[in-house]
């Protein structure tokens, strides 16, 4: 009910009727009552809807300010997603454009091979339209060489997402050109991808660059590895490059075993190492100094080589580094050093060869007083034969000088036949007899200089086929040369010990075994050489003219170094079949 209405009502004027008994009037107030109660729960229930309905209205006041606000949200998103649309489709646009008209050729693969999409910068590099190239296998580009290359590229590219690989490509008008593929997966949805896209560049100039610089590499490491000249480069003797020439020279297996080092130059003889040391130091700093010597190194045996070096600085990874090249020129100076000793030798024999003369010459006139001599001993004998029993020490000495005068006469006789080549008269010898006679003449001197000298003859020695007189002095030559190398000593036992036996071979040996110095090792293996000699004032020529007299009787001579100090010379014979023996 509106407000005025019900205002309207509970104003009206009531109608009394004046005639109505009492019970009537109590009656109808009654009923008036529960018609006002009924009126005011009606207002009240009115007044209830009322509110209700101003509620809604406020809701729904709200409902419609919130869909305003919603619709004003909903028009900016949609102008947002109408820019976004179009940033999308212009970039979409710009991507297209990137991709056709890109400077790389860009290929989209299946796990085939097939080509599913290309750029246009991918067909030209193919030589052939898009139309004709789609639907295909890249493999029948490829010369077949490469399809197997192709094929493992793309098993991996599936496998690890990513690969690279660089293979021929036929063009279409049968050239041929270099291109690196670099691949990867294109991803897909529920984690599989049937795709890849594939960017193919053309790397036919470095291609051709590299491979030239791969060549003219492997022509110089051929020329520098098949050199007969040794290069090594270093930085402060740290070996950065080695070529095997300069690890034959040096006497290593191979290069690796000098790199592996961290400091070569221990291959520089001691008395060298100075010298290359100062060379290196003012070299680095710009001073002049040699760039072409000689100098000693050592070998890994430790053997001693002459290398000539040329050395000069390099670059070297960006830093300065030293390479040298070296020859072995050890052949040349032991040529050199050999052919001046022949020189001095020819000298030496030219001035022997006078000598010679002079021998003979002088032979001849000595011959005669030796005979003389031993004429005058004999007569001497023969008329003071009668007092040999009351003075037997005169007949003696008589004896001992017509005995040595013989023997010396024997002796020039001998150099006679030297001088003039001419053969010696050989006969069976009774060796022991020599090394005797030998022993007796040089014991003089032995007792003199202190020395104790055994001597061991084996019994029953066969007789050799010989000239006693060069034995003779063969032995008195070792013997000499025993006493002078004990001289030499100056301290320590002072011991000489001849022996002869029957060796192992069935030759006659004699080893002549002193206390003295030993031999030098570096003349060791040259001691028998002739003009080879350890003395001052030694011709060299005693051991050479042995060594020949005892080869020309078929016998050998050689020297052993002692265990303690000394050395043993050994002489042997050779013996005779089925002879006699003394």
């Amino acid at each position: 009910m509106h407000p005025t209405s019900k205002s309207s009502f509970l104003h009206r004027p009531r109608r009394i009727d004046a005639f109505s008994p009492a019970v009537s009037r109590v009656h109808d107030d009654h009923h008036l009552n529960e018609a006002l109660e009924r009126l005011r729960q009606r207002i009240l229930e009115l007044e209830r809807m009322e509110m209700e309905s101003r509620a809604k209205e406020e809701r729904l006041l709200g409902v419609v300010q919130e869909l305003d606000v919603h619709r004003e949200e909903l028009y900016t998103q949609n102008e947002n997603l109408l820019h976004a649309q179009a940033e999308l489709e212009e970039s979409q646009r710009s991507y297209i454009d990137l991709f056709e008209y890109a400077p790389v050729g860009y290929l989209f693969l299946d796990r085939e091979g097939v080509i599913q999409q290309l750029n246009l910068q991918g067909a030209q590099m193919l030589g052939y339209s898009r139309a004709h190239v789609l639907g295909k296998p890249l493999w029948l580009y490829l010369p077949r060489t490469y399809r197997d290359t192709l094929a493992q590229h793309l098993r991996m590219v599936f496998r690890r997402n990513r690969a690279t690989v660089e293979v021929g490509i036929r063009r279409g008008d049968g050239s041929t050109f270099y291109g690196a593929l670099e691949s990867m997966l294109v991803p897909e949805t529920a984690g599989f991808s049937r795709y890849c896209r594939t960017a193919l560049l053309d790397v036919t100039e470095r291609w051709t660059a590299e491979n030239a610089l791969r060549e003219s590499e492997e022509r110089f490491r051929n020329l520098i590895e098949g050199s007969i000249q040794g290069i090594y480069i270093h930085q402060d003797w740290r070996p950065l490059f080695v070529n095997q020439a300069y690890a034959d020279i040096l006497g290593y297996n191979s290069p690796e075993e000098i790199l592996a080092m961290k400091c070569f130059e221990h291959h520089i003889a001691p008395h060298e190492r100075p010298r290359l040391r100062d060379y290196l130091t003012r070299r680095l700093v710009g001073e002049s100094v040699p760039v072409h010597y000689e100098y000693d190194a050592l070998r890994k045996d430790g053997a001693l080589v002459t290398l000539d070096k040329v050395v000069r600085l390099i670059q070297w990874k960006g830093e300065v580094a030293v390479q040298d090249t070296v020859i072995d020129i050890t052949a040349r100076r032991r040529a050199e050093e050999q052919a001046r000793k022949r020189e001095a030798e020819l000298a030496h024999v030219a001035r022997l060869s006078t000598m010679g003369e002079m021998a003979t010459t002088l032979a001849h006139e000595l011959n005669q007083p030796l005979t003389a001599i031993v004429s005058y001993t004999e007569g001497a004998l023969r008329r003071f034969g009668h007092i040999r029993a009351s003075n037997p020490e005169l007949i003696e000495v008589l004896d001992q000088i017509g005995q040595l005068t013989k023997r010396a006469a024997q002796i020039v006789k001998g150099m006679r036949n030297f001088v003039r080549k001419k053969d010696a008269q050989f006969e069976p010898v009774d060796f022991n007899q020599a090394v005797s006679e030998a022993a007796r003449l040089i014991s003089a001197e032995v007792r003199k200089k202190e020395i104790r000298m055994e001597i061991y003859l084996a019994p029953d020695l066969p007789l050799v086929n010989g000239s006693l007189v060069q034995l003779e002095q063969v032995v008195l030559n070792l013997i000499r040369n025993a006493i002078e190398a004990i001289e030499e000593a100056q301290s320590g036992p002072r011991n000489l010990t001849l022996r002869t036996f029957t060796n192992r071979r069935a030759e006659l040996e004699l080893t002549v075994r002193d206390s003295g110095v030993g031999l030098d090792p570096a003349v060791a293996p040259r001691v028998l050489e002739a003009f080879v000699t350890t003395k001052h004032d030694g011709l060299g020529l005693g051991l050479s003219i042995s060594r020949t007299i005892l080869e020309s009787h078929g016998g050998r001579l050689w020297a052993t170094p002692n265990e303690r100090r000394g050395t043993t010379f050994h002489l042997t014979l050779p013996t005779p079949p089925n002879t006699d023996v003394c």
